[in-house]
């Protein structure tokens, strides 16, 4: 193989779901050495995820690009080994004590940074939940991730609201008892003896009166 029979479509295309930037790399440089590319051209067949010339690219007089090709290898290598040591964190994401609001954040910013494809979303969000949540969304044959966040917000609030309503009465009774004890000490204490002028006691449980009546009886004898 010569460059002159080499065509764009005969270099492999870096799919980072499918292999390593490095195991790429080797495999690109053996072909591009084969057919004895120059720096420039191995640069404008380099792929990108969109077969669009890398960032790192420009236009300019060839003695301003000689070592472009070597830059941007050097800048897709510690993109790439980082991109893939943040996927091997994506996987050991569990929900563990946070919240679903706060698991899905940490999960949709993980998304975002790797690129990651709507159909590994759900893969990587099941991976973090617990096995009984796994059944659930199993059961109900969720099959995307945003299905799966819906269902498990839903089932969520269900039992949220019947937890407020298992909760209310035993809330009403508690106030209705505390109110009735808190009426039965008041009055207690509004209480007013007639006979004696002291609060506290009616004036049939008067200890003042009771004595008086047996001094008159006493008396009369």
């Amino acid at each position: 193989m010569n460059h002159l029979n080499v065509e764009h479509d005969d270099f492999p295309i870096f799919d980072e779901y499918d292999k390593t930037f490095r195991s790429f790399l080797a495999e690109f440089n053996e072909l591009s050495s084969v057919a004895e590319l120059s720096d420039n051209q191995k640069l404008t067949l380099l792929p990108t995820r969109s077969r669009r010339r890398p960032k790192w690219y420009f236009r300019g007089p060839s003695n301003e690009r000689k070592n472009t090709y070597d830059k941007a290898i050097e800048s897709l290598t510690t993109e790439f080994d980082n991109e893939s040591l943040l996927r091997k964190d994506l996987y050991s994401i569990k929900q563990g004590q946070s919240t679903l609001d706060e698991y899905v954040e940490k999960m949709e910013q993980m998304f975002t940074e790797l690129n990651v494809k709507p159909d590994e979303k759900l893969d990587f969000f099941m991976a973090g939940l617990d096995e009984n949540t796994q059944n659930d969304l199993f059961l109900n044959e969720i099959d995307s991730y945003e299905k799966a966040v819906r269902r498990l917000k839903l089932k969520l609030s269900i039992e949220k609201r019947k937890s407020s309503k298992s909760k209310k009465p035993f809330t009403r009774d508690r106030e209705m008892s505390e109110n009735k004890a808190h009426q039965s000490k008041t009055m207690g204490n509004d209480q007013l003896c007639y006979v004696c002028q002291e609060p506290g006691h009616l004036a049939i449980n008067c200890w003042f009166r009771v004595r008086k009546k047996n001094i008159t009886s006493n008396a009369k004898i």
